[in-house]
């Protein structure tokens, strides 16, 4: 049975113990320098932007501007649409972070706050049943694709799925 001093004691113990554990496990802290967005838009031309943000420099802009008013934070409206656009484009998360000179939470918080606002700024529903609506949208995947996609009204990007083409008519299957 432990009397109330013991239970005292034992608990001061604790604490120490914990403390010692944090002093010697203290993660060294991470100095990084915050993007400038500016620099880095000069530093990359087209191409290379297209590539990793899978969007050219002026619809990014388009994107920034049309979301700022509802992206919040201490961060820039452009350096958090940055750090949503890397992380969809597939980059790691220590990469993203340490580009961008955040945090884990910060790059996290970001990327929460910029697809929340992209969903309030640009809905993307649209009526199944309007046949219209149906035909604009699939018109519009027509021209961009040049013709190639030809009746499509939505797509997913980013999905890889192994599959067997047919033995016959091998060409045509995509």
């Amino acid at each position: 049975m432990v009397i109330e001093s013991d239970r005292a004691t034992l608990l001061m113990l604790l604490h120490r113990a914990r403390k010692r554990k944090r002093a010697l496990f203290r993660r060294p802290a991470i100095t990084r320098e915050r993007m400038d967005w500016l620099v880095r838009m000069g530093q990359l031309n087209e191409r290379q932007f297209r590539r990793r943000y899978r969007m050219g420099k002026s619809s990014f802009q388009k994107l920034s501007r049309r979301i700022a008013p509802l992206v919040h934070g201490a961060i820039a409206c452009d350096v958090q649409l940055s750090i949503a656009l890397r992380f969809l484009s597939g980059a790691a998360s220590c990469d993203v972070e340490d580009l961008h000179g955040v945090a884990e939470t910060t790059a996290r918080l970001s990327f929460e706050r910029v697809l929340r606002s992209i969903d309030a700024a640009i809905p993307m529903h649209f009526d199944c049943e309007d046949e219209l609506v149906l035909r604009k949208i699939a018109a519009g995947f027509a021209v961009r694709s040049e013709g190639v996609l030809t009746g499509i009204v939505g797509a997913v990007d980013g999905v890889h799925i192994r599959v067997r083409k047919p033995r016959q008519n091998g060409a045509s299957y995509w």
